[in-house]
């Protein structure tokens, strides 16, 4: 039997007061009053802008002679009355990964080239579009097809 004679002994054992007027507030709402406010607004945005300017375009820049190669590899298959051609394509994929992309290898064969945007379209349905395509290379071995090489 603890015996205190506190100066709060006389409500102590009350019930918790409710209001009529406004509704109970939940402890989810009650806790964020309590979270600490952004001393540096729009810093998170800010940080978020510098890593996508960062990680925004890592494409390889071709020179112009890799630029007429590739042209001209595109203009042989874009020839030959077989667009059946087996290839291994290595191009830019913004969807890559969450940091802006890479460069991914794809072996597939096409269904057809379409000039404008110039695209090679995989019997897949996979579409490449030229301006991502770093290399292309011709008469791939059989073993594999339409399978993104990562």
């Amino acid at each position: 039997m603890n015996q205190t004679n506190g100066k709060y002994d006389d409500i102590i054992n009350l019930p918790h007061h409710q209001s009529a007027r406004r509704p109970h507030m939940s402890l989810y709402h009650r806790a964020a009053q309590f979270v600490p406010f952004a001393a540096l607004v729009g810093y998170d945005e800010m940080v978020r802008d510098a890593a996508d300017t960062l990680t925004m375009d890592k494409r390889v820049i071709l020179d112009e002679d890799e630029k007429r190669t590739l042209d001209k590899r595109i203009q042989a298959l874009m020839q030959d009355s077989d667009q059946g051609q087996k290839v291994k394509v290595c191009y830019f994929d913004d969807s890559a990964n969450e940091l802006g992309g890479a460069y991914v290898s794809y072996i597939g064969i096409i269904k057809k080239i379409e000039s404008y945007p110039t695209r090679l379209v995989m019997m897949d349905g996979k579409e490449i579009f030229a301006e991502d395509i770093l290399n292309i290379e011709e008469d791939i071995d059989q073993k594999s097809g339409g399978k993104s090489l990562k």
